[in-house]
Parts: C-alpha cells; structure tokens; sequence
C-alpha cells in the first residue's frame, strides 16, 4: 500500500480510516508517506467557511488503520498515479 499511496502525492484522496471499530471516510490530499503513516491534510467540504485554519488541518495516520482508497482528483495529470 505504501508503494501506492506514494503515486498518490499531490492526489485528491477519499480515505476510509478505521479507529476504535469506526470507519470514517476523510476527503484529503496525500503530503508525504512514511514507512508505516500517512501524512496527509484535509479538504474542507464546506465551501462556505472561510477560516485557512479549517481548510488545512494535517493529520498523520498509521497506514494499518488506512482500509481503502479512492482516487477523488489528481492535479498532475501527466503523473505515474493512474488515476484516469
């Protein structure tokens, strides 16, 4: 998966994230993988709130609790993520 979430730098992701028997899906764009996390920073849904602090919130999540992937935008087209 890692291999994976590498292609997908710079992609807009919908993630779903296990957590203490809950999944929830996270609409984000991917910053940097690790070995065994994540990095990555949360698109806002609400195009209404126009606070910056709420449009980049970051976040690292161990790749473990990470159970599915859907490409949702890619900016670089002319990248090796397949998303087309």
């Amino acid at each position: 998966m890692n291999f994976r979430l590498r292609q997908l730098i710079d992609c807009e992701v919908k993630l779903t994230v296990e957590c203490g028997g809950e999944c929830e899906e996270v609409i984000a764009k991917i910053c940097f993988v690790g070995s065994d996390y994540v990095e990555i920073r949360k698109v806002d849904s609400d195009p209404g709130d126009e606070c910056e602090v709420n449009k980049k919130d970051t976040f690292i999540i161990p790749i473990k609790n990470i159970s599915g992937i859907k490409v949702n935008n890619c900016c670089r087209c002319d990248c090796d993520c397949n998303c087309k």
